[in-house]
């Protein structure tokens, strides 16, 4: 592939070759000019292969002629054909971002002044399909003994996915150092790669002491079995979370509880670790209290007095060797049976922890009750009438040394966990939520560009398309998306038009909850009827009037929803002779989206339109 550029400028005239001053002047045999010739070709030729598969563009300026050249990269980079491009400067200009064109005019004058016969630039472009993106050029500025400048020579870039990259890193960045938590980068290895200035507070390194060493150094001199064990894992994909004591920079331990997480390349390969830290110091500290407290009031012999002091906790002791149990009445209570019932082990407690629950309870409190150490879990249990609960469980074995007892305490927790699950769902429900209203502005994008002539024109029809789409959304919002209002929606979307006080908008209806889905297409259908209107139907002119009705008819089981629009006293209508964007809302998304039938009639006294469609998909309730 030759290297090509567009030599296509006002004057016509090629490039002149300048001969080099300071090489030896001698003939050259026709033999050796074919061969210089050919090197030369085969070097251009390579040129070309690598400025092509790296995206690299060049350019000429030539200031006499006032005329661009560019290379075919140069021509993609900016979504302009050869046929589309004249080589204007001002054509080049007009590609230009209009926010960046002062600066980018700056740039190249100042360098053919003289401050500087090289120079760099990024700066975006909105290429002919509107698409915005971001491009790094280099110039050389050519000049003449005089020192005058005579052209400029240059070569450009797309860097879109760089600035994207870089603005992602930038607010990422933002969140670490705003943390209250310890943001830490890893190698795979467990080299220390980023910290964050809650890393430094936590652990005392500062950044340049701890970057480039092994966070092995946060770990206590007998650890380095559970080191090994966490970044073994996390190599091998998993999302490890843990609890443990770490070292801080004067030798202080620190509580912490440890999220390590994989980061993979596009490949799916783990390279790295990102590992987010919190001290829970002072919550174990208090934690401890409370065991150590309540331990002492059951040896004590004060269980009734421990069970009003914890409020909704109950008591348990733990006789070790026989693993013998005693509960209090509120643990009774939590796992809904009387003290009829005979529990006297720990074999007689199993039974009622979950099925799914079971081996993993036994395993920690096996492992706890053997090596001394505080049992803590939360776990499932299953009451006597089928309802399952979740508990928490703490204990502590004393005396420390020799420990012979446990003693703790137990707490249901149900509601805390069903308010857990409820804030996973809802994250769920945003996630999915947000996904399909892109899909939808993509959808509504990519509709408008089809149908719209220029960037101004798609700017404003887009503009008030989301606009519209927010209008519907913003209801369904205030309503955490239980329905909207049929007479909500359509004073959000018809706007002054429906003024209470006017008499240009008739509405009649039930007070109805459209479902969102209902919601979201109908807001779109009345948007584009309502432009229509004031483009050419009833709002066109001052006398023009929109009757809007809404109604359910058939038996209870096979209830149906119909919406119609019909325009009097208007401009006069005629069949549209091409159907844009508009039309498909109004006509076929609708219907689509919504299972029904609609009918549009381009009566010449004003336009017609009606949807039908079956009550469950567009009411809520409507089914009960």
């Amino acid at each position: 592939m030759a290297l090509t550029l567009n030599t296509r400028s006002s004057g016509g005239k090629a490039p002149m070759q300048q001969p080099d001053r300071y090489a030896p002047q001698r003939r050259r045999d026709p033999g050796e000019r074919a061969s210089a010739s050919g090197e030369l070709g085969r070097a251009l030729e390579h040129l070309s292969l690598v400025l092509s598969a790296t995206g690299v563009g060049v350019w000429e300026r030539d200031i006499a002629a006032n005329s661009v050249t560019w290379s075919d990269t140069m021509h993609r980079l900016f979504g302009l054909g050869r046929e589309q491009f004249s080589g204007s400067p001002d054509e080049v200009l007009g590609c230009v971002h209009p926010d960046d064109r002062a600066a980018f005019r700056a740039g190249y004058e100042a360098a053919v002044r003289g401050d500087g016969d090289a120079y760099t630039q990024e700066f975006r472009i909105v290429r002919g399909d509107g698409e915005v993106r971001w491009v790094y050029r280099r110039g050389q500025v050519r000049r003449g003994p005089d020192g005058i400048a005579h052209s400029v020579f240059g070569v450009a870039l797309d860097v879109t996915e760089r600035k994207q990259a870089e603005e992602t890193n930038a607010r990422l960045a933002a969140i670490a150092s705003a943390a209250d938590d310890a943001i830490i980068g890893l190698a795979p290895d467990g080299t220390i790669l980023t910290w964050n200035p809650a890393a430094e507070r936590m652990f005392g390194y500062a950044a340049d002491e701890a970057i480039g060493r092994s966070v092995r150094i946060l770990y206590p001199a007998d650890a380095g079995a559970e080191f090994e064990d966490i970044y073994r894992r996390v190599r091998a994909g998993e999302h490890v979370r843990h609890e443990g004591l770490r070292v801080r920079k004067d030798g202080a331990a620190v509580n912490v509880a440890l999220a390590a997480t994989p980061v993979r390349n596009k490949e799916g390969r783990v390279v790295g670790v990102a590992a987010v830290v919190r001290d829970i110091g002072e919550h174990k500290q208090m934690e401890h209290k409370l065991v150590e407290a309540l331990a002492q009031l059951l040896r004590a012999n004060s269980k009734s007095k421990l069970a009003l002091l914890a409020g909704r906790m109950g008591t348990f002791e733990v006789e070790l060797a026989r693993q013998a149990v005693s509960w209090s009445d509120e643990i009774y209570a939590q796992v809904g049976i009387d003290r009829s019932t005979s529990i006297a082990a720990i074999q007689d407690v199993e039974p009622f922890i979950h099925a799914d629950d079971r081996a993993a309870v036994r395993a920690r409190r096996e492992q706890a009750f053997e090596t001394g150490e505080t049992y803590e879990d939360e776990f499932r249990v299953v009451r006597a009438d089928g309802e399952v609960r979740w508990l928490y469980v703490r204990a502590q074995p004393l005396p420390a040394e020799n420990p012979t007892h446990a003693y703790g305490v137990s707490m249901d927790i149900t509601e805390r966990k069903e308010r857990e699950e409820r804030i996973r769902f809802l994250m769920s429900e945003v996630l999915h939520r947000s996904k399909n209203l892109l899909a939808v502005v993509q959808a509504i994008a990519s509709q408008t560009v089809r149908s719209t002539s220029s960037p101004i024109a798609f700017a404003e029809d887009f503009g008030a398309r989301l606009k519209s789409l927010a209008s519907s959304l913003d209801l369904l919002v205030r309503r955490d998306w239980r329905g909207v209002s049929v007479r909500d929606l359509v004073q959000s979307q018809l706007g002054h038009y429906c003024d209470p006080h006017g008499a240009r908008v008739a509405l009649g209806g039930p007070d109805l909850l459209l479902s969102p889905a209902a919601a979201q297409n109908l807001g779109m259908a009345l948007h584009e009827l309502s432009t229509n209107a004031v483009k050419h139907g009833a709002f066109a002119v001052p006398e023009g009037r929109v009757r809007i009705e809404w109604k359910l008819m058939g038996p209870q089981r096979e209830r149906r929803f119909r919406m119609s629009w019909v325009e009097s006293g208007g401009a006069p209508v005629e069949s549209p002779h091409t159907k844009g964007f508009g039309h498909l809302v109004i006509e076929r998304m609708a219907a689509e989206a919504l299972q029904g039938q609609v009918t549009l009639e381009f009566a010449r006294d004003g336009v017609r339109w009606a949807i039908e469609a079956d009550a469950e998909t567009v009411v809520q309730g409507a089914g009960g």
